[in-house]
This record gives structure tokens, sequence and C-alpha cells, in this order.
């Protein structure tokens, strides 16, 4: 009979357990949702004041290229899935994409440009290498700029003031490669396994405000493109290699 009891209490403490980690999650997807659509809300007026500029002529060589990380960033934002319904159908292969044929190597050097307004800002040294020939690839265009991007982001947060990060593009045997570097804090070996997890952070003290969703965002876009993610670190202190290698569009040959 004491046995019994015993099972009936744990049973009932598991379930108590699950509970508890059912409401979590619930209530944390109900927060990014609300996040969401308070920064969809919060940027409409930016995309509008910019387009304004542009339209005036009140746009400065000087300001042209921060004008223009503006711009983007906002787009990119504007047609982010991180709600929880967004997520499910990006998982589930659901998601609307917008595939067309483009040049990578070209899409890489844009990306740097309007990137390296932040690295300038937080005195990194971002250094940029693609091939000199063009590497066609079918993908959507907008989530690509967003993968390579949040990269970008988290390679600049992550390093040290004075630190460089590398971009690179490189022409794989039959796939080409885009690798971000930087010499920042690394990755304690215990996370990597599950780096790319949503709601992962090692110190969320030091995240700048980050909720741990980029890199498991950043993975799931890269799945929906038929492309692989990982992460190369020696450990802490050591900084990190995030390698994306995406299928090349049908009938290009690799030089």
């Amino acid at each position: 009979m004491a046995d019994r009891t015993d099972l009936r209490a744990q049973i009932e403490t598991i379930e108590n357990r699950l509970q508890r980690a059912y409401e979590t999650i619930q209530g944390r997807a109900a927060f990014l949702s609300r996040l969401v659509h308070g920064v969809r809300n919060a940027l409409r007026p930016m995309s509008g004041a910019g387009q304004i500029m542009a339209r005036k002529g009140l746009v400065t060589d000087e300001l042209a290229k921060p004008v223009a990380a503006v711009s983007h960033q906002v787009l990119v934002a504007g047609t982010n899935d991180e709600g929880p319904r967004g997520r499910r159908a990006l998982r589930a292969g659901k998601l609307s994409m917008n595939k067309t044929s483009f040049d990578l190597s070209a899409e890489i050097q844009e990306i740097a440009s309007v990137v390296q307004a932040e690295a300038d800002k937080k005195k990194r040294v971002a250094s940029v290498m693609v091939p000199p020939v063009p590497i066609s690839i079918v993908a959507d265009r907008q989530r690509m700029h967003q993968i390579v991007f949040d990269l970008l982001h988290n390679a600049i947060k992550y390093t040290p003031a004075g630190g460089t990060i590398w971009l690179r593009c490189t022409a794989g045997v039959d796939h080409p490669v885009i690798k971000v570097e930087d010499i920042g804090n690394g990755i304690a070996p215990s996370l990597l396994p599950v780096i790319f997890d949503l709601f992962t952070q090692e110190n969320p003290q030091q995240s700048e405000g980050g909720f741990g969703v980029g890199l498991s965002l950043v993975r799931d876009l890269v799945h929906a493109h038929s492309g692989f993610i990982e992460v190369r670190c020696d450990g802490k202190g050591h900084g990190c290699e995030f390698s994306v290698r995406l299928p090349l569009c049908p009938g290009t040959d690799m030089v």
C-alpha cells in the first residue's frame, strides 16, 4: 500500500512539473507575440520617415549608408516571423518563401556595406572576402539577408572593441559556404550542443536585451532553404565560426 502511495505522489509531482513547464512555454510564446507586434508598430513611423527623406532629397552622401542601414533593418524586421505561429509554420515548411535566383557574392557585399556602419560605431573591424565570380543560388533574398545579418550582429556584439569579424563566402565542391568568424568570448563546450535551441543564453545579463531567439531563427531559416548550419569553437575566449552551407542553383558549375 505504501508503494502505491509513493508512486501516486511521484506521478503527481511529475504532472505538476509538466504543467508548470507548459505554462512557462505558453507565457514565453505570448510574450514573443506581443513583442513582435509592438516592434512592428514602432517601426512603421521609421519606415515612413526614411521614405520622406529620400523623396525630398534630404539624404546627403554622408547619411546615405546609415539611412540605408536603417531602411534595410526596418524591412527585415517588418517581414520577420519570430512569433510562435510564424515559427511553427517555418518548422513545418509552410512559411511563405519568395525564392528567386541571384548572385550570392553580390548580396554578401551589399550586406557587408550596410553592417559596416554598426561595426564602425562599436569600433570593430569587419573584413569581407568573396570570390571574384558569381555564385548563383535560389533563395528568399530577404530571409538570406536576415540569416547573415543575425550572425554578423552576434559576432559584433560579442567581439571586444578593436576586434575583427570576418565574413567569407566561398565556393565549395557542390555548394557555397557563408562563414562568419569572430574573436569574441566564445561558447562554453556545454552549450555547443544546444546553442541553436530557442531561448538558449549563456549569460542573459550580457545579452544586450536579447532573448536567445536569433540563432534558433537562423537555423530554421537555413533549414527552410534546404541548407545546413554548424558552429565551431575551441572554448571560452577563443571566438566562434558559424558556417552556413546552401544548395546551388540547378545547372550552376562551381569554379
